[in-house]
């Protein structure tokens, strides 16, 4: 009995043993659902947060796309500036030729006017002398059909 009393006490400890033991299971299995719960959640959570990296990513990528765009099109404005710019100063050189040669021609003209002027006193000049020559004639004339 003695014995069967201690191996029943051997037992019951173990059963103790045991049963401690299931609770520590327990518990380690109950940590390990939060575990993995919380694995769970922080996937869910940085699956979350690459979304919004992608979408964020994207929207950097159409921001890129469009400054490019700009960029383009500030460069084809600049080629169209400088055109502008070099065919306004073509303008104003050939502007000012045309103001000079404007220049010239009011020159020769009031030469042109001042020989005209002079042209016009020699042909009144010439008149005068032609009238008298053509009176001197006449005179000689109507002296030899007198004579």
């Amino acid at each position: 009995e003695s014995q069967l009393s201690i191996i029943t006490q051997e037992r019951d400890g173990l059963f103790d043993k045991v049963a401690s033991l299931e609770g520590k299971l327990d518990n380690v299995h109950s940590e390990k659902v939060l575990m993995n719960l919380s694995i769970c959640s922080l996937s869910s959570g940085a699956e979350e947060a690459r979304k919004e990296l992608d979408v964020v990513r994207n929207q950097r990528n159409d921001l890129l796309a469009k400054c490019d765009g700009l960029e383009n099109e500030m460069s084809a404005l600049k080629v169209e500036h400088d055109f502008i710019v070099s065919h306004t100063q073509d303008l104003e050189t050939k502007v000012d030729s045309l103001k000079d040669a404007v220049d010239s021609m009011e020159s020769e003209k009031l030469m042109l006017c001042d020989q005209l002027g002079q042209n016009a006193s020699k042909m009144s000049s010439l008149q005068s002398d032609y009238d008298d020559l053509h009176n001197s004639f006449k005179e000689l004339n109507l002296k030899a059909g007198i004579m």
